[in-house]
C-alpha cells in the first residue's frame, strides 16, 4: 500500500478516539477508528460507521471493499474471524517476535497477514490522504501489521489506570447498534480484569519500541490539559504540520469535528461540530476508595513508570 499507518497503542478508555479524530483534522490524515474490529463490528454485525450509516451502506467502506477484495461479498468473513481469533491474542505476541520460520501456526498467520495487506491497501486507495490512523490499541495487532510489512508508527497513549478502570465500570449504552433502541451496553470489566488488561496491553506496547518502530508515548492527562502542545507533538510525529485554524481551536481547548468513517470505538466517534477538550477526572471524586486502593496496588509499577505516583513521566 502507499502511505503510512499510525497505530495508537495501549488500552481502551484512554482517550484514543479523541486523539484519532483530532489527528483526522490534519490535512492528509484519515482517522479509521479500530480497524482490528472491521470483521466483527463492520462485516458480521453491520454496526453503524462513524458517519451514521450502516457499515454495508457506507460509501467509503464500500470503496474500501471494492479496492481491497473486489467487494466485501468476496470475503469469507467467518474464515477471517477464525484466523483473527487464532493469531491475534496477547499470548501470541512473543511468538510473533520469533524468526518467521519458527512461527507457530505459520500458515494461518501468513494467510491473515495477506488479508491485512489488502485491507490497508483498500483503505489507502479509498482515502484522500497519505496517513491512516488506526486506534485498535492492542499491541499484538500492531505486531501483525509489522509482520505484514506495513511498518506502523506507534503512538502509545496511556492514562492513569484509576481513571481507566473507573471508565470501564460505567454503564454506557452502545450508540452503534442498528436497531437504535436495544439499550445494549458497551463492554464492562471488573477491577481485577480491567487492571490485568491495563498492565498486559501497556507492557506489551513497550516491546514495540525496541523493534525499531517509530515510537512516541503520550499521557492522556497531558494532552487534554494542554491540547495545543500535546496534539502538536502527535502531529509532528506523523510528519505533518498543524495549520493555523486547527492550532487556534486547540488553544481554545476545542476541536471542530467533521464526519469520519470510523470502525468501533468510543461513542464520541459520532460527534460532529465543536467539541470541548477537557480533562475527565471524575474518578478522583467518584471512584470507590476501596477500588482506588486496589487499582493502585495492582498497577503500581506502571503508575510509577508513567509518572502518576511521582509527578513526572519516565521515558
Amino acid at each position: 500500500m502507499s502511505g503510512a499507518v499510525v497505530f495508537i497503542a495501549g488500552w481502551g478508555r484512554s482517550g484514543s478516539t479523541l486523539l484519532d479524530r483530532v489527528l483526522g483534522r490534519v490535512d492528509g490524515v484519515t482517522p479509521a477508528g479500530e480497524l482490528r474490529e472491521v470483521w466483527d463490528r463492520g462485516l458480521a454485525e453491520n454496526r453503524l460507521c462513524g458517519c451514521g450509516e450502516r457499515f454495508s451502506d457506507c460509501p467509503f467502506w464500500r470503496k474500501v471493499g471494492e479496492a481491497a477484495f473486489g467487494g466485501w461479498d468476496e470475503v469469507d468473513v467467518g474464515r477471517v474471524r477464525r484466523l483473527r481469533t487464532a493469531v491475534d491474542r496477547p499470548w501470541t505476541a512473543l511468538a510473533l517476535l520469533l524468526p518467521r520460520p519458527l512461527w507457530p501456526r505459520r500458515a494461518e498467520v501468513e494467510e491473515y497477514l495477506g488479508v491485512l495487506r489488502r485491507l490497508y491497501a483498500g483503505v489507502a486507495a479509498a482515502a484522500s490522504s497519505d496517513v491512516i490512523v488506526d486506534s485498535s490499541k492492542i499491541p499484538t495487532y500492531c505486531l501483525l501489521l509489522r509482520a505484514a510489512g506495513l511498518r506502523p508508527r506507534v503512538l502509545h497513549l496511556v492514562r492513569d489506570p484509576r481513571g481507566v478502570v473507573f471508565s470501564w465500570q460505567k454503564r454506557v449504552v452502545r450508540p452503534d447498534t442498528t436497531s437504535g433502541a436495544s439499550g445494549e451496553l458497551m463492554l464492562r470489566y471488573g477491577t481485577a480484569g480491567a487492571c490485568a488488561r491495563y498492565v498486559i496491553y501497556n507492557s506489551l506496547a513497550h516491546l514495540l519500541r525496541p523493534l525499531g518502530l517509530p515510537y512516541l508515548r503520550l499521557r492522556y492527562e497531558d494532552v487534554v490539559a494542554e491540547p495545543a502542545d500535546g496534539m502538536s507533538r502527535a502531529v509532528e510525529f506523523l510528519g505533518k504540520d498543524v495549520d493555523s485554524e486547527l492550532m487556534q481551536q486547540l488553544r481554545r481547548a476545542e476541536i471542530v469535528l467533521d464526519v469520519d468513517h470510523t470502525v468501533d470505538g468510543n461513542p464520541m466517534r459520532f460527534e460532529v461540530g465543536a467539541v470541548a477538550i477537557r480533562p475527565d477526572g471524575r474518578w478522583r471524586t467518584d471512584l470507590n476508595p476501596r477500588t482506588r486502593r486496589a487499582v493502585t496496588a495492582l498497577t503500581a509499577p506502571l503508575l510509577f513508570r508513567y509518572g502518576y505516583l511521582r509527578g513526572r513521566e519516565s521515558r
